[in-house]
């Protein structure tokens, strides 16, 4: 059974406005561009015919370039030289790494707003083009309507981010995909991205013209809807899904799959919607099979017929049992983007679907060990409940998780089991030994077990999320857990979006150093404007320890402030190679819940060099 939560929209056929080519211009084409307008003006032939069949000799669907640089995986005896080495230009390594972004929940309709922010993150200026599609529309190419609007960017200088607000978006936009396109191109790119709406066989030809040639980019998503009474606000956030996170088909049961570690029905007042969004480049079919908590042996089985590529749909769990919490395992037969929404109590939580393990394709996604560099115990209201997911389907996991003082130092430790493909929650307020008005981390860890007489069980994966709910006040936020792989060998960290009383919210960001090893290494946090650097600030950190930076105290910036960050490891008294956690905070001071976060977007290159370079 599928349950949709949003009101359908009266769709209309897209009209040149101001926001659908905006950074563009006019150019002259040269005969690859009249190849290409020439096989628009073919393909858009039918439908300006009204209900004719589109085309069938369209040439094969391409398929998508899967991303080739890889984040080291593991410490190295000695660190790598700093400064970073210099970056090979875009189109060569850099590309297919992040250049094409996920937006699988976009809500503008009935009192909602969204806001994108797109950071470049690379080493040259860059522009991006989104593609928006409208709701879910149940129909498979050619019968497909493919995307209906497209927004471009102004130029990205590194490090900088641009805004799509509520004016550049259009009102029943539902998902997107957001390309990064090399300066010297985007132009163009824009203008045949803005005549190829309402044809999904035109948007492909387009990806297989312009996609994986621009710089990396990160983005963030933040809603904000109304509550339950007049002037009661929501809002949550979350990061744009990489092409690294669709997974792997995997090669022997066939499919893609994917783990939402936590999900509500009717469970104290909170319900949960799984928001799935099509990546690849066919139709898809998509399973899920829930879990609910402490179940081992059972799973119930739901299924979506068909999902178009770019599309999202949106699916309440109610395989879970009513008045429980649970988790699910999703297959489809093409790669997805999920995104899990929380909402009751006037709260709304946000966090992002993983991959599965695929043994065949030698792919995880989840980790022996996760990170939580923000939790709160008793802190002004605030508690923490950590959910972990065990990734093995035949074996139960034995977790452990470790608790850190802000200093990295481990103040209290907790264990338990977790079934095979299902979850288990750490709920802060019960254990009873942490201590009160905490501040902290935590290590989240999987460990091989045995019993008397049997065999040794090698430790499984797990992927884990944080939940952070201050009951006195009404404020709820979410985040990923982060895992070696996002970290590890990562030279720094982008944060798209910063705010300092802009419109009532301010944010913070918890940095931790997560290499293990003895020393401390020091890191210089760049704060930019739309349009460059601005101002820069260095800081050291000992293994594990963990620093916050609320932009209310930085006060050279001026309020109303709006821009981005990098996070950039300078020089390391540690053995192995650098590894950042960031996790962003935004707060506000309106009614209801204003709080949200988002994990830092990890660099697999050392950002430019700051201005003035160096740190003391």
């Amino acid at each position: 059974m599928i349950i949709y939560h949003r009101r359908d929209a009266q769709r209309t056929t897209p009209t040149e406005d101001a926001g659908s080519l905006e950074g563009g211009s006019w150019f002259r084409p040269g005969v690859k561009t009249l190849m290409f307008l020439g096989a628009l003006l073919i393909l858009s032939l039918p439908a300006l015919a009204g209900n004719a069949a589109p085309p069938t000799d369209f040439p094969e669907t391409p398929t998508l370039a899967k991303p080739t640089l890889q984040v080291p995986s593991g410490f190295y005896p000695t660190p790598p030289p700093l400064p970073f080495p210099t970056p090979t230009p875009y189109g060569r390594s850099a590309a297919g790494y992040n250049t094409r972004i996920q937006l699988p929940a976009i809500d503008q309709h009935d009192d909602w707003e969204t806001w994108i922010q797109v950071q470049n993150v690379g080493q040259h200026s860059t522009k991006a083009i989104a593609f928006l599609w409208g709701e879910y529309s149940g129909a498979c190419p050619p019968r497909a309507p493919g995307p209906w609007y497209v927004v471009c960017t102004g130029l990205l200088q590194p490090g900088a981010a641009w805004s799509w607000r509520t004016r550049q978006l259009p009102s029943d936009a539902r998902s997107g995909i957001v390309y990064s396109v090399p300066a010297s191109i985007a132009d163009e790119a824009c203008y045949l991205a803005s005549i190829s709406r309402g044809s999904h066989h035109a948007w492909l030809g387009w990806e297989r013209e312009f996609a994986g040639q621009g710089e990396p980019i990160a983005v963030t998503v933040n809603r904000i809807g109304p509550g339950s009474e007049q002037g009661i606000q929501v809002a949550s956030s979350y990061t744009g899904i990489s092409e690294e996170m669709e997974g792997v088909r995997e090669p022997l049961f066939g499919g893609f799959m994917f783990y939402a570690p936590l999900l509500y029905n009717e469970y104290h007042d909170l319900n949960s919607e799984l928001i799935i969004q099509n990546s690849g480049n066919e139709c898809s079919s998509v399973e899920i099979w829930y879990r609910e908590q402490d179940d081992c042996v059972r799973s119930a089985v739901y299924d979506v017929g068909g999902i178009a590529p770019g599309e999202s749909v949106r699916i309440a769990p109610h395989g879970i049992p009513a008045g429980s919490q649970g988790s699910a395992w999703i297959r489809a037969s093409q790669p997805l983007g999920i995104v899990v929404d929380h909402w009751g109590r006037d709260l709304l939580m946000s966090y992002r679907a993983v991959p599965a393990d695929s043994a065949g394709a030698d792919f995880t996604a989840g980790a022996f060990v996760n990170h939580a560099p923000l939790i709160y115990r008793e802190f002004n209201g605030w508690n923490t409940g950590i959910q972990v997911q065990n990734l093995s389907s035949t074996n139960s996991a034995k977790v452990k998780v470790v608790f850190l003082d802000n200093s990295g130092n481990p103040i209290h430790t907790v264990a338990d089991w977790v079934c095979p493909r299902g979850s288990q929650t750490f709920f802060l307020p019960a254990i009873n030994d942490l201590p009160g008005h905490y501040v902290g981390g935590a290590i989240i860890t999987s460990q091989g077990w045995l019993t008397p007489g049997g065999p040794g069980v090698d430790a499984p994966r797990i992927s884990s999320v944080v939940n952070l709910i201050n009951y006195n006040t009404g404020q709820a936020l979410s985040y990923n857990a982060m895992t070696p792989r996002e970290t590890q060998g990562v030279g720094a960290v982008g944060v798209p979006l910063l705010l300092q009383d802009r419109e009532s919210i301010t944010s913070e960001i918890a940095i931790q150093n997560l290499n293990p090893n003895p020393g401390s290494t020091t890191f210089r946090l760049n704060i930019y404007s739309p349009n460059g650097l601005i101002e820069g600030f260095c800081f050291t950190l000992g293994s594990g320890q963990i620093i916050y930076f609320d932009l209310a105290d930085i006060r050279i910036l001026m309020p109303g402030f709006r821009g981005s960050a990098v996070i950039t490891v300078t020089s390391s008294h540690q053995r192995g190679a650098p590894a950042i956690g960031a996790v962003m905070v935004e707060r506000g001071t309106w009614p209801g819940d204003q709080s949200k976060a988002t994990e830092g977007f990890p660099i697999p290159m050392g950002a430019p060099a700051p201005l003035p370079a160096g740190c003391p």
